[in-house]
Protein backbone atom coordinates (compact mmCIF):
# COMPACT_ATOMS: atom_id res chain seq x y z
CA UNK A 1 0.00 0.00 0.00
CA UNK A 2 0.84 3.46 -0.93
CA UNK A 3 -0.23 6.74 -1.23
CA UNK A 4 0.32 7.68 -4.69
CA UNK A 5 -1.36 9.72 -7.40
CA UNK A 6 -2.28 8.74 -10.50
CA UNK A 7 -4.67 9.05 -13.73
CA UNK A 8 -7.05 5.87 -14.31
CA UNK A 9 -8.26 4.86 -17.40
CA UNK A 10 -11.72 2.96 -17.49
CA UNK A 11 -12.22 1.14 -20.94
CA UNK A 12 -15.14 0.75 -22.62
CA UNK A 13 -16.01 -2.70 -23.59
CA UNK A 14 -19.17 -3.60 -25.10
CA UNK A 15 -21.52 -5.40 -22.82
CA UNK A 16 -24.94 -4.94 -24.30
CA UNK A 17 -27.21 -7.80 -24.60
CA UNK A 18 -29.59 -6.68 -27.43
CA UNK A 19 -30.74 -2.96 -27.92
CA UNK A 20 -33.18 -2.94 -25.29
CA UNK A 21 -30.93 -4.00 -22.30
CA UNK A 22 -29.13 -1.88 -20.39
CA UNK A 23 -25.76 -2.61 -19.08
CA UNK A 24 -24.93 -2.97 -15.66
CA UNK A 25 -21.17 -1.34 -16.58
CA UNK A 26 -20.05 -0.30 -19.56
CA UNK A 27 -16.35 -0.23 -18.33
CA UNK A 28 -13.57 -2.89 -17.62
CA UNK A 29 -11.75 -2.32 -14.40
CA UNK A 30 -9.75 0.66 -14.24
CA UNK A 31 -6.13 0.54 -15.28
CA UNK A 32 -4.27 3.23 -12.91
CA UNK A 33 -0.78 5.75 -13.65
CA UNK A 34 0.89 7.15 -10.82
CA UNK A 35 2.23 10.85 -11.57
CA UNK A 36 4.03 13.23 -9.43
CA UNK A 37 2.02 14.07 -6.28
CA UNK A 38 -0.50 16.79 -7.35
CA UNK A 39 -3.65 18.08 -7.40
CA UNK A 40 -5.13 17.56 -11.15
CA UNK A 41 -7.52 19.38 -13.77
CA UNK A 42 -9.49 17.31 -16.51
CA UNK A 43 -7.29 15.09 -19.06
CA UNK A 44 -6.68 16.54 -22.79
CA UNK A 45 -6.93 13.87 -25.14
CA UNK A 46 -5.06 14.73 -28.20
CA UNK A 47 -2.34 13.01 -30.90
CA UNK A 48 0.84 14.31 -29.63
CA UNK A 49 3.14 12.85 -30.99
CA UNK A 50 1.99 11.83 -34.74
CA UNK A 51 1.37 8.45 -34.62
CA UNK A 52 -2.77 8.53 -35.15
CA UNK A 53 -3.11 7.68 -31.35
CA UNK A 54 -4.68 9.35 -28.58
CA UNK A 55 -2.36 10.65 -25.80
CA UNK A 56 -3.65 12.45 -22.62
CA UNK A 57 -1.86 15.65 -21.58
CA UNK A 58 -2.94 17.10 -18.20
CA UNK A 59 -1.77 20.43 -15.90
CA UNK A 60 -0.92 19.34 -12.26
CA UNK A 61 0.33 21.09 -9.27
CA UNK A 62 2.78 19.32 -7.83
CA UNK A 63 3.10 19.91 -4.17
CA UNK A 64 -0.26 22.22 -3.75
CA UNK A 65 -0.61 26.37 -3.58
CA UNK A 66 1.10 26.38 -7.17
CA UNK A 67 4.80 25.97 -5.34
CA UNK A 68 5.95 23.27 -8.41
CA UNK A 69 3.40 22.97 -11.41
CA UNK A 70 3.94 20.84 -14.58
CA UNK A 71 2.31 19.22 -17.89
CA UNK A 72 2.04 16.26 -17.45
CA UNK A 73 1.87 13.62 -20.91
CA UNK A 74 1.14 10.04 -21.15
CA UNK A 75 1.71 8.73 -24.72
CA UNK A 76 -0.75 6.09 -26.07
CA UNK A 77 1.10 2.58 -26.24
CA UNK A 78 -1.41 1.30 -28.95
CA UNK A 79 -3.63 -0.85 -26.94
CA UNK A 80 -5.23 1.44 -24.77
CA UNK A 81 -2.66 1.74 -22.42
CA UNK A 82 -0.23 4.66 -21.70
CA UNK A 83 3.44 4.82 -20.97
CA UNK A 84 5.32 6.65 -18.72
CA UNK A 85 4.53 9.94 -17.75
CA UNK A 86 6.84 12.93 -19.62
CA UNK A 87 6.55 15.91 -17.27
CA UNK A 88 7.16 19.74 -18.27
CA UNK A 89 7.76 21.79 -15.24
CA UNK A 90 6.84 25.74 -15.26
CA UNK A 91 7.28 28.15 -12.99
CA UNK A 92 4.31 30.40 -13.84
CA UNK A 93 1.51 27.73 -12.96
CA UNK A 94 -0.77 26.13 -15.58
CA UNK A 95 -4.17 25.44 -14.18
CA UNK A 96 -6.04 24.21 -17.67
CA UNK A 97 -4.80 23.04 -21.09
CA UNK A 98 -6.91 22.90 -24.29
CA UNK A 99 -5.65 21.18 -27.58
CA UNK A 100 -5.94 22.33 -31.43
CA UNK A 101 -3.71 23.35 -34.55
CA UNK A 102 -3.23 26.49 -33.83
CA UNK A 103 -0.37 27.07 -36.95
CA UNK A 104 -1.93 24.78 -39.58
CA UNK A 105 0.85 22.20 -39.79
CA UNK A 106 -1.12 19.20 -39.22
CA UNK A 107 0.34 19.15 -35.74
CA UNK A 108 -1.19 19.58 -32.38
CA UNK A 109 -0.37 21.95 -30.44
CA UNK A 110 -1.42 23.01 -26.66
CA UNK A 111 -2.38 26.23 -24.64
CA UNK A 112 -2.09 26.59 -20.87
CA UNK A 113 -3.84 29.38 -19.00
CA UNK A 114 -2.30 29.70 -15.30
CA UNK A 115 -2.98 31.02 -12.29
CA UNK A 116 -1.65 34.39 -12.69
CA UNK A 117 -3.47 34.97 -16.42
CA UNK A 118 -0.86 34.12 -18.51
CA UNK A 119 -1.71 32.01 -21.43
CA UNK A 120 1.38 29.80 -22.77
CA UNK A 121 1.37 28.39 -26.10
CA UNK A 122 3.19 25.18 -27.16
CA UNK A 123 3.47 24.19 -30.49
CA UNK A 124 3.67 20.40 -31.32
CA UNK A 125 6.52 19.04 -32.91
CA UNK A 126 4.36 15.91 -33.86
CA UNK A 127 7.95 13.52 -32.72
CA UNK A 128 7.80 11.87 -28.97
CA UNK A 129 11.25 12.23 -28.54
CA UNK A 130 10.79 16.11 -28.06
CA UNK A 131 6.70 16.78 -27.81
CA UNK A 132 6.65 20.63 -27.93
CA UNK A 133 8.78 23.78 -28.83
CA UNK A 134 7.95 26.96 -26.81
CA UNK A 135 5.80 29.62 -28.69
CA UNK A 136 4.01 32.77 -27.65
CA UNK A 137 3.09 33.72 -24.11
CA UNK A 138 0.10 36.10 -23.90
CA UNK A 139 -0.68 38.11 -20.71
CA UNK A 140 -4.11 38.24 -20.70
CA UNK A 141 -4.41 41.17 -18.62
CA UNK A 142 -6.35 39.16 -15.55
CA UNK A 143 -6.50 36.82 -12.66
CA UNK A 144 -6.70 32.92 -12.53
CA UNK A 145 -7.74 31.68 -15.87
CA UNK A 146 -10.72 29.34 -14.79
CA UNK A 147 -12.14 28.71 -18.11
CA UNK A 148 -10.36 27.86 -21.97
CA UNK A 149 -12.38 26.44 -24.82
CA UNK A 150 -11.04 26.88 -28.47
CA UNK A 151 -13.60 27.85 -31.28
CA UNK A 152 -13.31 29.51 -34.67
CA UNK A 153 -15.03 33.11 -33.70
CA UNK A 154 -14.20 35.76 -36.73
CA UNK A 155 -15.06 32.50 -39.26
CA UNK A 156 -11.52 32.83 -41.03
CA UNK A 157 -10.40 29.53 -40.90
CA UNK A 158 -8.50 29.48 -37.72
CA UNK A 159 -8.31 28.44 -34.28
CA UNK A 160 -9.19 31.05 -31.69
CA UNK A 161 -8.99 30.69 -27.76
CA UNK A 162 -11.67 31.95 -25.16
CA UNK A 163 -10.82 32.12 -21.64
CA UNK A 164 -12.14 33.37 -18.58
CA UNK A 165 -10.50 35.14 -15.70
CA UNK A 166 -11.53 34.77 -11.91
CA UNK A 167 -13.55 38.13 -11.26
CA UNK A 168 -12.64 40.54 -13.89
CA UNK A 169 -12.88 39.28 -17.43
CA UNK A 170 -13.86 37.01 -20.21
CA UNK A 171 -11.89 36.83 -23.27
CA UNK A 172 -11.12 35.95 -27.05
CA UNK A 173 -7.63 35.62 -28.24
CA UNK A 174 -7.80 35.61 -32.02
CA UNK A 175 -5.44 33.20 -34.03
CA UNK A 176 -3.55 35.35 -36.38
CA UNK A 177 -2.72 34.42 -40.17
CA UNK A 178 -3.91 34.41 -43.19
CA UNK A 179 -6.05 32.51 -45.74
CA UNK A 180 -7.36 30.06 -43.22
CA UNK A 181 -3.91 29.28 -41.95
CA UNK A 182 -2.86 30.19 -38.47
CA UNK A 183 0.49 31.15 -37.63
CA UNK A 184 0.47 29.86 -33.73
CA UNK A 185 0.23 33.70 -32.13
CA UNK A 186 -2.88 35.15 -31.06
CA UNK A 187 -4.05 38.74 -30.09
CA UNK A 188 -6.32 39.72 -27.93
CA UNK A 189 -9.91 40.58 -29.06
CA UNK A 190 -13.45 40.81 -27.44
CA UNK A 191 -13.22 41.22 -23.66
CA UNK A 192 -15.62 41.93 -21.67
CA UNK A 193 -15.51 43.10 -18.02
CA UNK A 194 -17.44 41.15 -15.94
CA UNK A 195 -17.00 42.86 -12.48
CA UNK A 196 -17.31 39.72 -9.54
CA UNK A 197 -18.43 37.47 -12.00
CA UNK A 198 -16.08 34.61 -12.74
CA UNK A 199 -16.72 32.71 -16.15
CA UNK A 200 -15.44 28.96 -16.23
CA UNK A 201 -15.94 26.13 -18.10
CA UNK A 202 -16.30 27.38 -21.76
CA UNK A 203 -17.61 25.58 -24.44
CA UNK A 204 -17.76 26.72 -27.89
CA UNK A 205 -20.87 25.73 -30.52
CA UNK A 206 -22.88 26.94 -32.40
CA UNK A 207 -26.33 26.91 -30.01
CA UNK A 208 -28.04 29.41 -31.90
CA UNK A 209 -28.34 27.53 -35.50
CA UNK A 210 -26.75 30.47 -37.89
CA UNK A 211 -23.75 28.89 -38.74
CA UNK A 212 -21.24 31.14 -36.47
CA UNK A 213 -19.58 29.95 -33.04
CA UNK A 214 -20.98 31.29 -29.62
CA UNK A 215 -19.81 30.57 -26.26
CA UNK A 216 -21.26 28.78 -23.08
CA UNK A 217 -19.82 29.24 -19.96
CA UNK A 218 -20.47 28.84 -16.17
CA UNK A 219 -20.52 31.71 -14.24
CA UNK A 220 -19.08 30.21 -10.71
CA UNK A 221 -19.70 33.61 -8.69
CA UNK A 222 -22.27 36.33 -9.97
CA UNK A 223 -22.33 39.73 -8.87
CA UNK A 224 -24.46 38.76 -6.15
CA UNK A 225 -22.75 36.08 -4.59
CA UNK A 226 -25.53 34.16 -4.68
CA UNK A 227 -26.84 31.31 -7.39
CA UNK A 228 -25.05 30.09 -10.41
CA UNK A 229 -26.11 30.92 -14.32
CA UNK A 230 -25.15 29.17 -17.81
CA UNK A 231 -24.75 32.06 -19.96
CA UNK A 232 -24.95 31.50 -23.79
CA UNK A 233 -22.46 34.34 -25.23
CA UNK A 234 -23.78 34.29 -28.98
CA UNK A 235 -21.25 35.06 -31.95
CA UNK A 236 -22.20 37.93 -33.59
CA UNK A 237 -23.69 37.51 -37.55
CA UNK A 238 -21.94 39.52 -40.22
CA UNK A 239 -23.89 38.07 -43.15
CA UNK A 240 -23.59 34.24 -41.79
CA UNK A 241 -19.86 35.07 -40.60
CA UNK A 242 -18.59 35.81 -37.09
CA UNK A 243 -17.05 38.30 -36.63
CA UNK A 244 -14.83 37.77 -33.55
CA UNK A 245 -17.23 39.80 -31.29
CA UNK A 246 -20.13 38.36 -28.62
CA UNK A 247 -23.36 39.53 -28.00
CA UNK A 248 -25.32 39.90 -25.36
CA UNK A 249 -25.95 36.49 -23.42
CA UNK A 250 -29.02 34.66 -22.09
CA UNK A 251 -29.43 33.25 -19.04
CA UNK A 252 -30.28 29.63 -17.20
CA UNK A 253 -30.48 29.54 -13.66
CA UNK A 254 -28.92 26.55 -11.85
CA UNK A 255 -29.26 27.30 -8.77
CA UNK A 256 -26.18 27.24 -6.46
CA UNK A 257 -22.80 25.82 -6.87
CA UNK A 258 -22.66 25.15 -10.71
CA UNK A 259 -19.24 23.87 -11.98
CA UNK A 260 -18.62 21.44 -15.27
CA UNK A 261 -19.72 21.69 -18.07
CA UNK A 262 -20.52 19.53 -21.92
CA UNK A 263 -22.48 19.48 -24.82
CA UNK A 264 -24.05 16.95 -27.10
CA UNK A 265 -27.74 16.70 -28.94
CA UNK A 266 -29.73 15.24 -26.10
CA UNK A 267 -32.83 14.55 -27.58
CA UNK A 268 -32.39 14.12 -31.08
CA UNK A 269 -33.76 17.68 -32.55
CA UNK A 270 -30.29 18.73 -33.90
CA UNK A 271 -29.59 21.68 -31.43
CA UNK A 272 -26.51 21.58 -28.99
CA UNK A 273 -27.71 20.87 -25.46
CA UNK A 274 -26.10 21.78 -22.51
CA UNK A 275 -25.20 19.54 -18.82
CA UNK A 276 -23.39 21.04 -15.80
CA UNK A 277 -23.78 19.72 -11.86
CA UNK A 278 -24.73 22.21 -9.09
CA UNK A 279 -26.79 22.07 -5.98
CA UNK A 280 -30.11 21.87 -7.59
CA UNK A 281 -33.52 22.05 -7.41
CA UNK A 282 -33.61 24.82 -4.98
CA UNK A 283 -36.03 23.62 -3.18
CA UNK A 284 -34.56 19.73 -2.31
CA UNK A 285 -33.54 20.01 1.18
CA UNK A 286 -30.86 17.77 0.35
CA UNK A 287 -27.49 19.71 -0.04
CA UNK A 288 -25.88 17.67 -2.65
CA UNK A 289 -25.11 18.24 -6.37
CA UNK A 290 -27.21 17.15 -9.66
CA UNK A 291 -26.59 16.43 -13.06
CA UNK A 292 -28.53 19.00 -14.68
CA UNK A 293 -30.05 18.99 -18.31
CA UNK A 294 -30.33 21.52 -20.26
CA UNK A 295 -32.06 21.66 -23.48
CA UNK A 296 -31.76 24.15 -26.48
CA UNK A 297 -35.06 25.47 -26.98
CA UNK A 298 -33.56 27.32 -30.08
CA UNK A 299 -32.18 30.41 -30.66
CA UNK A 300 -29.38 29.30 -27.85
CA UNK A 301 -32.02 29.64 -25.13
CA UNK A 302 -31.56 26.61 -22.17
CA UNK A 303 -34.02 25.35 -19.91
CA UNK A 304 -33.30 23.27 -17.28
CA UNK A 305 -35.48 20.24 -17.70
CA UNK A 306 -34.25 17.58 -15.54
CA UNK A 307 -31.67 16.51 -12.94
CA UNK A 308 -30.04 13.81 -11.29
CA UNK A 309 -28.71 13.21 -7.67
CA UNK A 310 -24.83 12.94 -6.96
CA UNK A 311 -23.10 13.53 -3.67
CA UNK A 312 -21.47 16.93 -3.01
CA UNK A 313 -18.28 17.43 -4.48
CA UNK A 314 -18.82 16.49 -7.93
CA UNK A 315 -16.20 19.10 -10.70
CA UNK A 316 -17.57 17.82 -13.63
CA UNK A 317 -19.50 16.05 -16.72
CA UNK A 318 -18.96 14.05 -19.74
CA UNK A 319 -21.27 13.28 -22.63
CA UNK A 320 -20.71 10.46 -24.67
CA UNK A 321 -22.21 7.04 -26.13
CA UNK A 322 -21.10 4.52 -23.58
CA UNK A 323 -23.37 1.97 -23.83
CA UNK A 324 -23.29 1.73 -27.98
CA UNK A 325 -26.73 2.67 -28.70
CA UNK A 326 -26.52 6.11 -30.46
CA UNK A 327 -27.51 7.96 -27.61
CA UNK A 328 -25.79 9.85 -25.72
CA UNK A 329 -24.88 9.26 -22.38
CA UNK A 330 -23.38 11.13 -19.43
CA UNK A 331 -20.49 10.37 -16.94
CA UNK A 332 -20.23 12.08 -13.49
CA UNK A 333 -18.17 11.21 -10.14
CA UNK A 334 -20.58 10.83 -7.30
CA UNK A 335 -18.75 11.12 -4.03
CA UNK A 336 -17.99 13.86 -0.87
CA UNK A 337 -20.15 14.33 1.91
CA UNK A 338 -23.49 14.82 1.64
CA UNK A 339 -25.55 16.87 4.21
CA UNK A 340 -29.17 15.82 4.08
CA UNK A 341 -29.98 18.59 6.63
CA UNK A 342 -27.42 21.14 8.20
CA UNK A 343 -28.54 19.72 12.06
CA UNK A 344 -27.05 16.29 11.24
CA UNK A 345 -23.51 15.00 10.48
CA UNK A 346 -22.89 14.66 6.56
CA UNK A 347 -23.00 11.47 5.34
CA UNK A 348 -19.78 10.46 3.82
CA UNK A 349 -19.91 8.75 0.03
CA UNK A 350 -17.04 6.87 -1.38
CA UNK A 351 -15.64 7.69 -4.75
CA UNK A 352 -18.10 6.23 -7.62
CA UNK A 353 -18.60 6.53 -11.31
CA UNK A 354 -21.95 7.61 -12.16
CA UNK A 355 -23.34 6.45 -15.92
CA UNK A 356 -26.74 8.33 -17.16
CA UNK A 357 -27.67 6.46 -19.95
CA UNK A 358 -29.58 8.41 -22.72
CA UNK A 359 -33.10 7.87 -23.58
CA UNK A 360 -32.62 9.67 -26.91
CA UNK A 361 -35.52 12.35 -25.70
CA UNK A 362 -33.29 14.46 -22.79
CA UNK A 363 -34.37 11.91 -19.84
CA UNK A 364 -31.62 9.81 -18.25
CA UNK A 365 -31.46 6.95 -16.34
CA UNK A 366 -28.98 5.52 -13.57
CA UNK A 367 -26.80 2.80 -14.08
CA UNK A 368 -25.64 0.97 -10.88
CA UNK A 369 -22.33 2.73 -9.13
CA UNK A 370 -19.05 2.08 -10.27
CA UNK A 371 -17.17 1.69 -7.33
CA UNK A 372 -13.15 3.69 -7.70
CA UNK A 373 -9.85 3.36 -5.97
CA UNK A 374 -8.08 6.71 -5.12
CA UNK A 375 -9.50 10.32 -4.82
CA UNK A 376 -10.75 11.15 -8.42
CA UNK A 377 -12.22 14.60 -9.45
CA UNK A 378 -12.37 14.78 -13.47
CA UNK A 379 -14.25 12.46 -16.33
CA UNK A 380 -12.52 13.26 -20.01
CA UNK A 381 -14.60 10.60 -22.81
CA UNK A 382 -12.41 9.69 -25.72
CA UNK A 383 -12.03 6.49 -27.81
CA UNK A 384 -8.63 5.99 -25.77
CA UNK A 385 -8.05 2.57 -27.34
CA UNK A 386 -9.39 2.61 -31.56
CA UNK A 387 -12.37 0.02 -30.87
CA UNK A 388 -15.20 2.78 -31.73
CA UNK A 389 -16.36 2.89 -28.35
CA UNK A 390 -16.38 5.84 -25.84
CA UNK A 391 -13.80 5.24 -22.87
CA UNK A 392 -13.32 8.04 -20.02
CA UNK A 393 -9.75 9.29 -18.59
CA UNK A 394 -10.19 10.01 -14.80
CA UNK A 395 -8.02 12.18 -13.32
CA UNK A 396 -7.67 12.84 -9.35
CA UNK A 397 -5.09 12.99 -6.67
CA UNK A 398 -3.77 11.22 -3.45
CA UNK A 399 -4.95 7.73 -4.60
CA UNK A 400 -4.18 5.14 -2.44
CA UNK A 401 -3.52 1.39 -3.86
Amino acid sequence: MRSTHFLALLALIGLLAAPTVRAQSPFAAPVGYPTERSHSAAAVVADFDGDGLPDLALPRDLHGLFGSTALIVLLNRGDGRFGEPIVYPFDDAPLLAVAGDFNSDGRTDLALGSVNGLLRVLLGTGRADSLFRFGQILQMGGNTCEGLTTGDFNSDGITDIAAGLSFNRLQLQIGNGSDGRGDGTFQRGWTLDTGRATFSDLKSGDFTGDGVTDLAAVDVLNRDYLGNFIFMFPGQNNAGRGDGTLGTPTAADVNYFAQGLDVGDLNGDARLDLVTVSLFPAQSRDLRKYVVVLLNQGDGVFQPTSSYPLGYDCLNVAVADFTGDGRLDIAALNYGRLWHTWDTPPEVLPYQLQILTGNGDGTFEPLPLIPLDGYPQYVTAADLNGDGRADLAVSGYDSVY
